[in-house]
């Protein structure tokens, strides 16, 4: 349920870069024809982000809306990409001018707070997350090997996985253990 309300809300937040993007266009024109190719830059730049992050929030939104797993992932992934950007903006800001606006502060951190609660809600725990089934697999393997076969060797546990026969050729001989000294 609270997957969604992220979703809803992802909207709106996708919606705002977009809009962000387009009133940052409006202005290109009139830099441009002033000559000031610098400040045209850096307006390609923003308004390149502004869509680039509108339509990434947009597509995780609605897969979250959908209740995705990928668009958990995808999410996390953008309001995190979100708060370095911002982060970059303030910090450049405060280096080349006199810094951003007190408005930008409050959607900064409404952004960190979004970004918290997501990576909260959504982020798994170290303890529910599932080991790929390749890694379960080796780790099976290789405890039978070791109690039925006596002899552990990644070629062997690898071949078995494959269904690859085994040669004898290919077998290491038994190294020594440490407290072994036959």
């Amino acid at each position: 349920m609270l997957t969604r309300l992220f979703g809803a809300f992802g909207v709106l937040l996708a919606f705002s870069y977009l809009i962000e993007g387009l009133s940052w266009g409006r202005y290109v024109l009139n830099t441009l024809f002033r000559l000031q190719f610098g400040m045209f830059g850096i307006q390609l730049i923003i308004i390149a982000a502004d869509y680039l992050f509108g339509v990434a929030l947009l597509t995780a939104a609605i897969g979250l809306l959908l209740a995705q797993d990928w668009a958990k992932k995808m999410w996390l992934i953008v309001t995190f990409l979100l708060v370095l950007t911002h982060g970059a903006v303030i910090l450049i800001s405060e280096i080349v001018s006199n810094g951003v606006s007190q408005a930008y502060w409050v959607w900064t951190a409404m952004v960190i707070a979004v970004t918290a609660l997501s990576w909260w809600y959504l982020g798994e725990s170290p303890a529910t997350q599932e080991a790929p089934s390749s890694i379960v697999r080796v780790l099976q393997l290789a405890l039978r090997t070791r109690l039925h076969d006596n002899a552990l060797h990644p070629l062997r546990i690898v071949c078995r996985m494959k269904a690859i026969p085994v040669h004898r050729s290919a077998t290491m001989p038994k190294r020594l253990g440490f407290f072994d000294y036959r």
